[in-house]
């Protein structure tokens, strides 16, 4: 039974999370602070196998503990928990030596992910340390043949530990690269995964910058097999002094293994990233929903919103993912801001007053001020601006032309499509096609003429996706 040390100087946190843990199988201790747990893994540093500690304690904080925990085993896998998230103390968290990160309050769900991933993480540990183990008792055993081959197996050992990122795959390929052209001499290596049906290149290396083939060589093709993808290493001869690879198989085994590891920890890492993601646009998603609940006649209006712009933005080209998704975020929020206004006037199927229309043109400045507590992103200004017209007559500031934000400017046409083409207690819907004709109408007065342009050629794409959206909520957008 793998025993857990739970560090909070929060009694309640502090056991709460121990009962939890010890209903999932594993035996937990508690400690009220640092200096407290530092006696305790002292005292037996290899019964523990995971801690989760608390950022903020007394005497001993949670990055020190951290610190001082591993420089006495570096095998035990060490979370960190905050009720204080930034991208600051993320950053702090890592270069202390911390696995993972998780912010209070934590769901059940997200507990259940870092402790799945927190396991695995100790498991390649302790078979880390099992191969040097052996390469040490190879040392002391073997000639001096051996330990030129333990020194390379010590490299790869290294190579395996070594810290990377989620983000860029690159500098640790590059740096298996490096290990294979040194230690086997291959004049052909590279690394493939399956992505689809197509074969797609991690790694290639080969001395006369010939694209890869395996015909006219001696090859060897090593499997690389995961739930999380299927791939394989190839290392090519072009003469028979190749077969001398022979004597390194079993070290190339190894480095296969290290390739296979580090590979299904990336690959891990990129469906935890997914999975957090898809859970903060479905959060984000309840908070729009709160907000539509309060006017029938806008129910879905945000979903469809984050849909159009989306299109739009994806016709434009040219943006990466981070930027789409921070702009399907800001389209799901656009109208947060109408929280603080009033039902009878969201609802009101007359024309508005001029103290009735001040305050429904307050709401984006409200959903400014709302989104710009969410950490990681800079929302507010998308959010805030998202009805300023191109000709400068629109609000909270009159901004005109490019000093709207782009992300404003796409969505305010978005929106504005929706809007039109939804049915109201005063008019119905436009068809697709009159809806276009309108921005067409008022290019370069309320909207970015450009954008109207791409978005006057993706009529079709946004037809569809109208259609696809009316079918899916079936007219009863709450129940779904």
């Amino acid at each position: 039974m793998e025993r857990v040390l739970v560090v909070d100087d929060d009694p309640g946190s502090r056991e709460t999370l121990a009962e939890t843990l010890e209903s999932k199988g594993f035996r937990a201790d508690m400690a009220e602070n640092g200096k407290a747990a530092l006696n305790l893994v002292a005292s037996g540093p290899a019964s523990y196998g995971l801690i989760f500690t608390d950022m903020q304690m007394p005497e001993v904080g949670g990055l020190e503990l951290v610190e001082q925990v591993n420089s006495i085993n570096p095998t035990i896998v060490n979370v960190l928990m905050t009720g204080f998230a930034s991208r600051t103390t993320m950053l702090a968290a890592l270069r202390a030596g911390a696995y993972d990160f998780l912010s209070k309050p934590y769901t059940l769900v997200e507990l259940e992910i870092s402790l799945a991933r927190a396991i695995e993480r100790r498991r390649i540990l302790q078979q880390n340390e099992q191969y040097r183990t052996t390469l040490e008792r190879l040392v002391r055993d073997r000639d001096s043949e051996i330990a030129g081959t333990n020194r390379n197996l010590q490299e790869l050992c290294i190579l395996g530990s070594q810290s990377y990122s989620i983000v860029d795959l690159s500098p640790k390929l590059n740096d298996f690269t490096r290990y294979a052209t040194q230690h086997f001499n291959p004049d052909t290596f590279g690394i493939f995964v399956e992505d689809g049906p197509v074969r797609k290149q991690l790694a290639f290396f080969d001395r006369a910058d010939r694209p890869f083939r395996e015909d006219n060589q001696v090859g060897y093709k090593f499997t690389l097999k995961n739930e999380s993808f299927n791939g394989f290493i190839y290392v090519g001869f072009d003469s028979e002094a190749g077969r001398a690879f022979q004597k390194h198989r079993n070290v190339f085994i190894l480095f296969r293994d290290r390739v296979e590891t580090f590979l299904r920890e990336y690959y891990t890492a990129q469906q935890h990233q997914v999975q957090m993601r898809q859970m903060f646009v479905s959060s984000i998603h309840a908070h729009a929903r709160s907000i539509e609940a309060k006017d029938a006649y806008t129910a879905g209006h945000c979903d469809r919103v984050d849909r159009y712009a989306e299109l739009l933005a994806r016709h434009c080209g040219g943006f990466d993912e981070t930027w789409i998704f921070n702009l399907k975020v800001a389209s799901i929020l656009h109208d947060i801001g109408k929280i603080g206004v009033r039902s009878a006037i969201l609802c009101k199927p007359s024309a508005l007053d001029d103290i009735e229309s001040q305050e429904i043109q307050s709401h984006p400045v409200i959903g400014g001020r709302i989104v710009r507590t969410l950490h990681g992103f800079n929302l507010e200004p998308a959010v805030r601006h998202h009805h300023e017209r191109f000709d400068g007559n629109g609000y909270p500031s009159r901004l005109k032309g490019e000093a709207i934000p782009l992300e404003s400017r796409l969505m305010f046409i978005a929106d504005t499509f929706d809007a039109m083409t939804s049915d109201r207690p005063y008019r119905r819907a436009l068809t697709t096609e009159q809806a276009m004709d309108e921005l067409h109408r008022h290019s370069g007065s309320q909207f970015d003429p450009e954008l109207v342009k791409v978005m006057i050629a993706a009529g079709d794409a946004m037809e569809a996706a109208r259609c696809e959206l009316e079918k899916k909520t079936g007219g009863d957008y709450f129940a779904q």
